[in-house]
């Protein structure tokens, strides 16, 4: 016969592990972390003039570029920056399985529906900046992997 003794504190460490990682390994925190970034990759690209695929705006109409001319306001690409209200406006929440990005202002949603979608009454082109280009899609992946390794990393070694 074979006596075997096993000492269990080893696997009532990984037991405790197990338990502390999924504590640590908060889906909503992490989700809150993407939409602040994709927030600011939204807010970046657009101030600097280009859509969510990172192609350049179409130029402002003459009579509105002589508007913002007077009004002390750059017009040599559009940024869809006048006062800050409507990107000042984008917000998140988060949801059951993931997070939502929205405008908190229906004036201001509306706003930027007219720039996205465009608004033929006004001959305002279409100008897509509110979404998650493919780019943004393998950032957001990435940043979710590093932050689940992270938190592995710290339990499992």
């Amino acid at each position: 016969m074979i006596d075997l003794n096993i000492d269990s504190k080893i696997i009532d460490k990984l037991e405790k592990d197990i338990v502390a990682f999924g504590q640590e390994l908060d889906l909503s925190k992490m989700m809150g972390e993407v939409a602040v970034d994709q927030l600011a990759r939204i807010k970046t690209r657009t101030l600097k003039g280009v859509d969510f695929e990172e192609v350049p705006f179409e130029a402002y109409s003459k009579s509105y570029a002589a508007f913002r001319a007077k009004k002390g306001r750059p017009i040599d690409k559009v940024d869809l920056f006048f006062r800050g209200h409507m990107l000042g406006a984008m917000d998140w929440e988060t949801i059951d399985d993931g997070v939502r990005l929205f405008f908190n202002d229906a004036q201001q949603a509306a706003k930027a529906h007219g720039h996205h979608h465009g608004y033929k009454p006004r001959n305002l082109p279409a100008r897509p900046f509110f979404e998650v280009s493919d780019q943004d899609a393998i950032e957001i992946r990435e940043q979710l992997a590093d932050a689940v390794e992270e938190i592995r990393n710290t339990f499992f070694r």
